[in-house]
């Protein structure tokens, strides 16, 4: 267990923003607030609520970001200020949710419903995003994955849950110091973890999506992944594109289908076979200059033949 106040996090000057809900927490929620604030040391740690937000009104489903990421609501109340001023300067983003009703509160839905200004592109990328959670997480797996997902499909790296759950108050605040840590060691590595199962699929969804019609319309999310190189597809090799047009009707005849199945096995196992063949080699060089205690004779497993 590390004790309160043993160590700092060293931000080197990055910035982090700790968002939560209501100005006035309750007593657990607000003890975990303090204790991940004052983790942090040697940059800006900016706590904001989202009632401080002044949010009017929740998205109205009118796609009118779609061209240029302009949203109606814009000068009419304070979102689009603080998401460019707070979020977008942010390198180390925590959303502190106090669970309601099995899921978020209605403040906190109204907050991600209204980010969808951005569209479809992904405005968390390089950052490390991770979440401080007041309630029953562990019985609401849904909850969990949604959370992971968040990040993931944001190409954000996912810092972490810690919740209240244990009950214990010393193992509480060892876990927030530990994510204060692990979120300023990352952001200063510039780390972020390969994209889960929940990460792939939703940007393939987008992909395909976008690209399949609606950049016509999504035209903001077009310039985008066309830049960051979403659109991993379809691939440039021009000659092997035009082989596979030419080759798809000769595959189809019986006679040529017999061959293919006769040197499929080899086929998928060259790659592997290359590796091993080097392996036995090396061996072999080792075992002559009398520095391999391997004495058995090698032999691979399948000659193909």
């Amino acid at each position: 267990i590390v004790p309160e106040g043993a160590f700092r996090a060293d931000l080197a000057g990055k910035r982090v923003l700790i968002l939560t809900d209501k100005p006035n927490q309750e007593a657990g929620m607000a003890s975990m607030l303090d204790r991940l604030s004052r983790a942090f040391t040697g940059g800006v740690v900016d706590l904001q609520t989202v009632e401080g937000i002044g949010i009017k009104g929740g998205c109205l489903g009118c796609c009118g970001c779609c061209f240029a990421n302009e949203c109606s609501w814009d000068g009419r109340d304070g979102y689009r200020d603080f998401f460019e001023q707070h979020v977008r300067t942010a390198d180390i983003i925590v959303y502190a949710v106090t669970l309601q009703g099995r899921a978020f509160s209605s403040g906190w839905k109204e907050y991600f419903d209204r980010s969808f200004f951005n569209t479809h592109i992904p405005v968390y990328a390089g950052k490390q995003l991770a979440w401080l959670v007041s309630g029953p997480l562990a019985q609401l797996g849904y909850m969990r994955q949604i959370m992971q997902a968040y990040a993931d499909v944001g190409r954000a790296n996912p810092g972490g849950i810690v919740t209240d759950e244990s009950g214990d108050a010393d193992s509480l605040g060892a876990a927030i110091d530990g994510l204060a840590w692990r979120l300023s060691r990352w952001q200063g590595l510039g780390y972020v973890a390969p994209r889960t199962f929940l990460g792939v699929g939703g940007i393939k969804i987008f992909r395909d999506e976008v690209w399949g019609g609606m950049r016509l319309i999504f035209r903001a999310d077009h310039r985008v992944f066309t830049k960051n190189g979403t659109y991993d597809f379809p691939h440039r090799h021009w000659l092997r594109r035009i082989g596979m047009v030419l080759a798809w009707p000769l595959l189809g005849l019986k006679p040529v289908q017999r061959v293919v199945k006769e040197q499929m096995r080899n086929a998928m196992v060259k790659p592997a076979r290359a590796v091993v063949e080097d392996e036995i080699r090396r061996q072999k060089k080792l075992r002559h200059e009398g520095r391999s205690q391997v004495t058995e004779k090698h032999e691979l497993p399948y000659s193909g033949e």
